[in-house]
């Protein structure tokens, strides 16, 4: 099946590596972003025909520069980093390597936070996840950030050589007693905003991160998916032009001052420490995805069989018309969408009523293909609003199929139902 080219997502991306600054006990804290942008995954292949897959959605390009024999610019971020690493090393030395660098004529060169040293990752690359024609080999398995665990000071946050970031024992690298190479490679930043308000309820019922200018669209807990049932969700979000975020998108999300989740409770109330799916493919293992973790704000992989929950980036202002969807294939909508008790049709065409006339039943299956019940309509006046009775399902996702009384499908169309 033949898709829409990739779509050139004409947002400019903020995001943030970000510290907080006391002001005093009467003010709000102040966050300093030094990452100008989030680079894409790296990821290029397709692995399936459904339309929103990381290689599909165009964020910002990865814009590596090396600048010297020992330093890279990445143009996209606006960070500049060592080539190299510092070698294997305690997380104290490596702070104080860091610290104390003094590399192309910089002296204030320190260890990355999470979001910025997840930032140069290349998922299409293992062990090293890195462009090696930019950063240079050094056989490190881990990574450190600045960050540790917010409730445990014996944990430290790194990136991996597997494309994952995580939270690891101090001890397990080998100059304090382990067995792995926990390594240290030095940031500097070139640019610097604050903002203090991190979040931004709109009206459209999305979430806007100001750290990041990322909109979002956090589905309750209750509400799970497989990996491709999640691709199909978002491309039957039309009016918010949604898809599921690649894997630094949603990284960006995650907040390492909080945890249990690591996601702002006062604004994803229904949300816990869940997993979300990404839309980035396992290069190796094309049956699994990468999600994030939400109880502490892992990053990792697993089957796309798996049911995962959803959090969906949105355009804030999507231009008129409406995206291809594999399973639209009429003008007909529903709206609400999600709701919980009614999904209303407004036939707004000459076509859509035409096509209504010729509507003997609805039937109504669960994504997973298990039939859950079937709806008669008698639409009678079709200038009016005419709406179905979706009360009797669960929560979940559903193709509602527009049947014609030869059980002839005239249209298909994702819906999702909130409890």
């Amino acid at each position: 099946m033949n898709f829409i080219a990739r779509r050139n997502n004409i947002r400019s991306f903020w995001a943030m590596g970000f510290l907080c600054i006391g002001i005093n006990f009467a003010q709000a804290q102040t966050y300093i972003r030094t990452v100008y942008s989030i680079p894409e995954t790296g990821i290029t292949k397709g692995y399936t025909d459904t339309f929103g897959e990381d290689n599909d959605v165009n964020t910002q390009s990865i814009k590596l520069h090396n600048i010297s024999a020992d330093i890279v610019f990445d143009s996209t971020t606006k960070l500049m980093w060592q080539r190299g690493d510092g070698g294997e090393m305690s997380y104290w030395n490596a702070k104080h390597y860091c610290d104390t660098l003094t590399l192309g004529g910089f002296t204030d060169w320190r260890l990355p936070t999470p979001l910025e040293a997840y930032s140069i990752m290349h998922l299409e690359k293992n062990n090293p996840a890195l462009d090696v024609s930019y950063f240079k080999n050094t056989g490190a398995e881990y990574w450190y950030t600045s960050v540790t665990q917010l409730n445990d000071t014996t944990k430290v946050w790194v990136t991996n050589s597997g494309g994952g970031i995580g939270n690891h024992p101090r001890t397990e690298t080998i100059s304090s007693g382990g067995t792995k190479k926990f390594q240290a490679r030095a940031v500097r930043n070139t640019w610097a905003d604050t903002i203090s308000q991190k979040f931004i309820k709109n009206s459209n019922g999305l979430v806007k991160d100001n750290r990041s200018q990322i909109s979002w669209l956090v589905y309750p807990d209750s509400i799970t998916a497989t990996w491709s049932q999640a691709l199909l969700w978002a491309n039957s979000l039309s009016s918010k032009k949604c898809h599921v975020p690649n894997i630094k998108e949603l990284q960006s999300l995650a907040d390492y001052q909080l945890l249990q989740p690591c996601l702002d409770k006062t604004i994803f109330s229904s949300t816990s420490a869940s997993k979300y799916w990404s839309s980035s493919t396992l290069f190796n293992q094309s049956a699994k995805a990468w999600y994030l973790d939400a109880k502490f704000g892992i990053t990792t992989y697993l089957d796309k069989t798996s049911k995962l929950n959803l959090a969906l980036v949105c355009e804030e202002n999507p231009q008129a018309g409406t995206r291809i969807n594999e399973l639209q294939n009429s003008a007909i909508e529903f709206y609400p969408n999600p709701t919980r008790d009614f999904l209303h049709i407004n036939p707004n065409s000459q076509n859509n009523i035409e096509m209504l006339r010729n509507i003997n039943y609805w039937l109504i299956v669960g994504i997973d293909g298990k039939m859950y019940q079937i709806a008669t309509s008698d639409f009678g006046d079709n200038n009016k609003i005419h709406q179905i009775d979706v009360r009797g399902l669960k929560t979940g996702i559903y193709i509602i199929k527009a049947m014609s009384n030869t059980n002839q499908i005239l249209s298909e169309s994702l819906v999702m139902i909130e409890r």
